[in-house]
């Protein structure tokens, strides 16, 4: 009986699946026809629907294998917020933006949106496609002397440098407190020793190294829960993202070990946890809006759920007119490369360069560095507005804004494939070594930031000193307590 009746739900599931399935190949053939229809058309609302459905195709299709297409999904609410979210704000709800471009510009940004989703999409598939998937992991694996001294070596290091992080953190707090929060891009500058501050930030990575060591619920309890302690106390300092990022980088490594332990009676993230996240986005999300507006010390009274919640992807999806201005301006961009700009501007201002070479280092928001540096949401922003910028204010950036700049629209291809390719290798960590699922873990963030910040962001942190200066740390100790047992 029992044996029918699974036979029965496996059958169901079978039939939904492949619903699914049909109803995505519809979305994703609509898409290509409203595209190419809105392109010759020059419509901009057309364009716009090619985009939405291209993104719900995208959903969809993280949604059929979650445990192997996490990444992809949180990349792609992250796109909607950032990028999204404002010209939803505008359609669906008839928000009315203070920003007005033409429908040239629009029509250009759209396509940049659609050319970035759809490449994105087919390059995720085509990629995934040609991992092999690895062969199931033995848990003992993770219970092995190498594994455990390195797993107690990061957490040691994390808990000896997480008091030197809270104490860097509080110090950023108390300045915004006293100062606002616009100061903290013009004025901020640590009262506390160099040495210190390189302290603290090592936390962040040895708690990820941490992570990478698979440790047990019980044994990642009290490091997770420090490690959103900070993260909380961290948006006092003004920046949202500094919580966000953190809780979806702990959500996507929690569906990542269901994958790596299936056979456990409690997964890490169950049906619990999803009804949690379920309650929880509409509240974080209304919080978020609220507590920008008290930040830049607005009135928020008579402010209503409804108008926060949309109210939150307008305003956080105003890194959609990066884009725009990057096309209204970009004759009076200098001509450099910024999508690598991050990388650019570390090898040239780095600690070991600086002590051969005497580049100049450009800091703040300063004319200076808007002019001088590759970083391209100083010279978006500055351009358009730069008093405005001078005074702490910005635009912030995008991977697309500075991809078109450089390549046009074939790098907007050329970055969708960049991101593909990474994005299809963070998920699987069976039968990987350490360092690569740390590394997997610290670029997270960048990646997921992409959409509003520097495109290049993610090699940055592969190649910066102070990351491998950590592990390494981490590593020796690991080894000095393997001699000691």
């Amino acid at each position: 009986m029992n044996k029918i009746i699974m036979t029965k739900n496996e059958n169901h599931v079978a039939e939904l699946s492949n619903v699914i399935l049909v109803v995505r190949y519809i979305l994703f053939i609509s898409s290509i026809y409203l595209g190419v229809l809105g392109f010759f058309e020059s419509d901009k609302t057309i364009l716009f629907l090619a985009v939405l459905i291209i993104f719900l195709n995208n959903i969809i299709y993280s949604l059929e294998k979650i445990e192997n297409r996490i990444i992809l999904l949180a990349f792609s609410i992250t796109f909607y917020t950032f990028l999204l979210g404002g010209i939803s704000a505008e359609y669906v709800w008839n928000y009315h933006s203070d920003y007005f471009f033409s429908d040239s510009i629009w029509i250009h940004t759209e396509i940049c949106l659609f050319i970035a989703l759809f490449f994105i999409f087919v390059f995720y598939s085509i990629l995934e496609k040609s991992n092999k998937e690895r062969q199931k992991d033995l848990i003992e694996r993770y219970e092995n002397a190498k594994y455990k001294s390195v797993r107690r070596s990061g957490k040691i290091i994390f808990y000896v440098t997480y008091v030197f992080y809270i104490i860097c953190t509080l110090e950023k707090v108390i300045f915004v407190k006293g100062s606002g929060y616009l100061a903290y891009y013009t004025e901020y500058s640590s009262s506390l020793p160099y040495t210190f501050v390189k302290i603290g930030d090592m936390a962040n990575i040895a708690f990820l190294v941490f992570l990478a060591t698979m440790p047990t619920k019980k044994e990642a309890k009290w490091p997770i829960i420090l490690y959103l302690a900070q993260a909380l106390l961290a948006l006092g300092a003004g920046k949202r993202s500094s919580l966000i990022i953190p809780l979806l980088t702990i959500i996507i490594y929690f569906i990542i070990r269901n994958k790596i332990n299936p056979d456990e009676k409690k997964p890490w993230f169950g049906k619990k946890e999803l009804v949690t996240c379920i309650i929880l986005v509409p509240i974080i999300i209304s919080f978020m809006y609220i507590y920008n507006i008290i930040r830049l010390e607005s009135d928020y009274n008579n402010l209503s759920l409804i108008q926060s919640l949309y109210g939150f992807f307008e305003e956080t999806g105003f890194s959609v007119n990066v884009i725009n201005y990057g096309k209204l301006y970009e004759a009076n961009i200098p001509n450099k490369i910024y999508s690598f700009g991050t990388v650019i501007d570390y090898l040239r201002e780095n600690v070991i360069t600086q002590l051969f070479l005497d580049l100049p280092v450009y800091k703040g928001q300063t004319v200076e560095k808007a002019l001088n540096s590759h970083n391209f949401s100083q010279i978006i922003t500055y351009i358009p507005a730069p008093n405005w910028y001078l005074n702490g204010h910005g635009y912030g950036s995008s991977y697309i804004a500075e991809s078109y700049h450089d390549f046009g629209y074939f790098g907007i291809v050329l970055f969708s494939l960049v991101y593909s390719f990474v994005m299809t290798k963070l998920y699987d960590y069976r039968n990987k070594r350490i360092i690569y699922v740390s590394l997997s873990l610290i670029i997270i963030k960048p990646i997921l930031m992409a959409p509003r910040f520097a495109a290049d962001a993610f090699l940055a942190e592969l190649i910066n000193f102070h990351t491998w200066i950590v592990i390494f740390v981490i590593f020796v100790f690991a080894k000095i307590i393997r001699k000691k047992v």
